[in-house]
């Protein structure tokens, strides 16, 4: 009776035993399903973003022939390296980097034995624009969520004014590029709390290098020096932030100014008497071009960009300026946002 007893006990050991190894086998493949299937679905996403908006930006793209600014940008960049350092800083200064980019592309090309056809010449736009899709999302899912992000990249990827210079053999695929992510460095480095000089440092070189590929990106530049003056009058903790990091930004403008210092010195060479007088109905007449002259889709982006800033600037306001002593951020993410590097919460799995 005791040997049975004994016997009895030890068969509920062993099967008590096994069945937590089984458990945890089941758990621990259910772990890494969930790990695998987070990570491709986190990248689903963009993925599908940047090849849908590389569809569109080289659809017919080799079709239209090549207009007067586009031979203008090739065949300055087909001129040999010391004679185009010397248009382009001496008497071209506009454009600089990527008319050293397209030199680069056509010898690139020429060595694989690819002609200067109007496709070869154009892709490197083509890539530009779709990786500016990209960043657009990465923008809007980073402070404001994936919905966002999604929504304004598909607006950025069918916007027809960006379908038409991703196809063009001019600089402001580029241009556009380089400008996102200085806008995405200069906001990473207003709201994380690690690694700011690294977003200094790449918000300095990115809008440095978008100067140099078209001079327009002052105008953004002048728009960030704004942007950044405005967060004095939000409640807290943008305006402690602005504070904390105005030596920060003060350094990068001044590094910027230092770095174009040498396409300053021929702003004089411009000519710009063939410009009429821009009037307040041109804004109008701006804003349309933008929109490809379609009304519903300037009023759809309208709605967008308010009810974008509506998310963004509300939350601070009903926390009544206490986001980061109540465990937030200015952005309204929680403080698991940056321990976890995501703004979803960590479960554990539960089986049944």
């Amino acid at each position: 009776m005791t040997q049975a007893s004994s016997t009895g006990r030890q068969v509920s050991v062993d099967n008590a035993a096994w069945t937590s190894r089984v458990m945890r086998t089941r758990v621990f493949r259910a772990y890494t399903v969930q790990r695998v299937l987070t990570s491709t679905g986190r990248w689903f996403v963009p993925v599908c973003l940047l090849l849908l908006a590389l569809g569109f930006n080289i659809y017919c793209l080799g079709v239209p022939s090549i207009w007067f600014d586009e031979a203008f940008s090739v065949e300055l960049a087909s001129q040999p390296l010391p004679l185009l350092w010397h248009i382009i800083f001496d008497l071209e200064p506009n454009m600089q980097l990527y008319h050293l980019f397209l030199h680069a592309w056509l010898g690139l090309t020429g060595m694989l034995g690819l002609h200067a056809t109007e496709f070869v010449v154009r892709f490197p736009s083509a890539i530009f624009a779709a990786l500016s899709t990209l960043v657009v999302f990465f923008l809007g899912q980073q402070f404001l969520g994936s919905p966002v992000g999604l929504v304004a990249a598909s607006l950025y990827m069918l916007n027809d004014l960006q379908l038409i210079y991703a196809q063009q053999a001019r600089s402001y695929s580029l241009q556009l590029l380089l400008i996102c992510l200085a806008w995405y460095a200069f906001l990473q480095a207003l709201t994380v709390a690690s690694r700011q000089r690294l977003w200094w440092l790449c918000f300095t070189v990115t809008t440095t290098l978008a100067i140099y590929a078209h001079l327009f990106s002052l105008v953004i530049l002048l728009a960030q020096m704004c942007a950044y003056a405005g967060l004095f009058c939000l409640p807290q903790p943008w305006r402690d932030r602005a504070r904390g990091q105005i030596r920060a930004f003060l350094i990068s403008l001044s590094a910027i100014f230092l770095c174009i210092i040498p396409l300053l010195l021929h702003l004089d060479m411009f000519k710009t008497n063939w410009l009429p007088v821009p009037h307040l109905t041109d804004v109008a007449h701006l804003l349309l071009a933008i929109s490809g002259t379609n009304r519903i889709y300037l009023l759809a982006l309208a709605l967008c960009c308010g009810l974008g800033l509506l998310a963004a600037v509300l939350p601070v306001y009903s926390r009544g300026g206490g986001g980061e002593e109540k465990g937030g951020d200015p952005c309204g993410r929680p403080s698991s946002f940056h321990r976890e590097g995501r703004g979803r919460p960590q479960g554990s799995i539960h089986l049944t």
